[in-house]
């Protein structure tokens, strides 16, 4: 059995402090812990032989102990319909995959008492902890001398207890322990005293005495059941369904992210894929709470709306999915198919959260993103304060490449982009290979790429343009990638320049080894911010140390200016790194 184990590496704090309130709850559990430790019950009753106890409000919760192996050692106690979800999902489903056995750890509902080092502590904890130890004559010895009081809420890293409920419950699981113990001490036998790995039926502890229950079956969630308003199903209809079969799974990444207050989260994704144009369509993380399949929904509607098409047929594969597009599909004339396993939604899945094609695969995405930005900034601004803004030179026109009409984007993103090129009177210049723009005192812009018509990512179609000016050069690369950079170094179009503008935020898809031996750049700038993509990939950074330690990150430096005479290059940025 998997448990979901607190995070004892210090590289990562992620735990502030506790209460004192919280504390002061804790410190009185701490004799019956010193106790349970003592008697060493993980090795006689193993992780897969759960006991019960009884709860003064008529709750019951399910208790579990591990450590028999000698690896993780705790007592972790399942109570509500949260918790006991937990304990079917263990006993009763198979895990078949990685990913089954990750979202298993991630789901857990739970309370715990977990020996660790005193790493895996904040510095109130360990000073609570000693000055109890010294107050009552006891050494912190071994690997596992210490312990720390955990909350478990599904999909959210463990945390301190919250509540006095919580050290209740914690009580009294310790207190079950103990009793284990006294009685196994007496000569009784796990058996004797109803504990097996059969879960049929689990001995349960009401703080006195022992007696038998039947476990709980297992709840339906009790995540609130979307629904489609009017207003969205008319948009929806009205739309020509000629998206083709889309396939759609909302699932949680294994990394968790810092939220603005309580325990860090594992975000959910609603994936979508357009078979048929082999697009995902851009989403944004979501945090899991009893609303997380509404928001998904509205999320769903709102990107068929910007996608501008809508598909004859959606294919789901698991139950949460299903859930969130049944009263949408059911209602506009969209045909749900359930499956096993998808046609290429799986592969892309497993690429943008595995490997190095991750981030290949929320190219679009992030594009997106950043269209919508630029085009937002542009709608806020007269033409005059455009002008004050940057020099003429930079915003008197905009340059796009010759993108074959059946790869021009279709998504309302793009059209916005379109209106407010318009509307703020930018002329829009297609460039290829070759133009050649001649600038304020001498600088000259050379148009390098791209080089290729035929990209399945939009991202290759950016353009690649050289400045220099004077003795100083700059190589500006867009978001293309590692197809496109191999196209340059086969044409011989590349040269060391003093300035690289890294290609697509610093993703580990382009900026690779063979191109930065042709270019080798002094300096570095990487354009990123907060993204979920994990940009810049470390990767990408540890290439680029291997030839300039002059990396400047916008992430950490905010806006960057760099200013050239023809001979020097002064750099300047707008906040210190943190």
């Amino acid at each position: 059995m998997n448990q979901n184990q607190v995070n004892l590496e210090p590289e990562e704090p992620l735990l502030p402090s506790p209460s004192s309130e919280m504390l002061a709850y804790m410190e009185k559990l701490y004799p019956l812990i010193f106790a349970f430790k003592q008697t060493k019950l993980w090795k006689s009753i193993r992780d897969s032989e759960p006991f019960a106890i009884q709860m003064p409000d008529g709750q019951t919760g399910c208790c579990i102990l591990t450590g028999n192996e000698g690896d993780f050692i705790s007592l972790s106690i399942y109570f509500g319909d949260a918790g006991w979800n937990s304990i079917c999902n263990f006993y009763s489903e198979p895990v078949e995959t990685e990913e089954a056995r990750l979202e298993q750890m991630m789901s857990q509902s739970c309370v715990q008492v977990v020996f660790c080092r005193k790493d895996g502590l904040t510095e109130t904890e360990v000073q609570s902890l000693r000055h109890y130890a010294r107050e009552n004559n006891i050494a912190f010895r071994g690997k596992n001398a210490y312990f720390c009081l955990r909350n478990s809420e599904p999909y959210h890293c463990s945390w301190f207890l919250e509540t006095k409920e919580q050290a209740d419950i914690l009580e009294l699981g310790l207190r079950a322990a103990l009793d284990l113990h006294k009685q196994l001490g007496q000569g009784k036998t796990p058996a004797e005293l109803g504990i097996s790995s059969c879960v049929d039926t689990l001995p349960l502890y009401d703080g006195k005495t022992w007696s038998t229950m039947v476990p709980p079956e297992r709840t339906v969630s009790s995540l609130t059941e979307p629904l489609l308003s009017d207003a969205m199903q008319q948009k929806i209809r009205r739309m020509k369904k000629g998206g083709g079969k889309w396939e759609c799974q909302l699932f949680p990444f294994s990394s968790p992210v810092l939220a603005k207050e309580g325990a860090p989260f594992f975000p959910f994704l609603l994936m979508i894929l357009d078979t048929k144009r082999e697009q995902l369509l851009p989403q944004q993380p979501l945090q899991y709470n009893a609303d997380i399949l509404q928001k998904a929904l509205d999320n769903f509607v709102q990107a068929i709306i910007d996608y501008g098409r809508c598909p004859k047929s959606i294919a789901v594969c698991d139950e949460r999915t299903e859930a969130i597009l049944s009263e949408l599909c059911h209602k506009c004339g969209i045909l749900l198919l359930k499956t096993t396993r998808f046609a290429m939604l799986d592969e892309a899945k497993a690429s943008f959260l595995e490997d190095m094609e991750a981030e290949k695969q929320a190219d679009d995405a992030e594009s997106e993103k950043m269209i919508a930005a630029f085009v937002e900034h542009l709608k806020d601004m007269t033409v005059e304060e455009i002008k004050d803004d940057a020099p003429l030179d930079v915003i008197r026109w905009l340059m796009v490449s010759d993108i074959p009409e059946a790869d021009l984007p279709t998504t309302a993103s793009y059209e916005r982009f379109l209106d407010a090129v318009e509307q703020a009177s930018l002329t829009l210049e297609i460039v290829s290979p070759g133009d050649r723009f001649t600038l304020d005192q001498g600088a000259v812009l050379e148009i390098l790429g791209p080089l290729g018509t035929d990209y399945k990512s939009l991202n290759n179609y950016s353009v690649v343009a050289r400045l220099t000016y004077g003795d100083n050069s700059f190589l500006f690369t867009g978001d293309m990638e590692e197809k496109a950079e191999k196209e340059l170094l086969a044409a011989q179009s590349l040269a060391p320049v003093d300035v690289l503008k890294v290609g697509h935020h610093g993703s580990s898809t382009s900026t690779k080894k063979k191109f930065l031996e042709a270019v080798t750049p002094a300096m570095a700038v990487i354009e990123c911010g907060d993204n979920s993509y994990n940009h810049p990939n470390a990767n990408t950074v540890k290439r680029l140390e291997n030839y300039t330690d002059k990396i400047y990150r916008t992430d950490l430096l905010g806006t960057i200016v760099m200013v050239s005479d023809g001979r020097d290059i002064q750099v300047h940025w707008e906040r210190e790194a943190a």
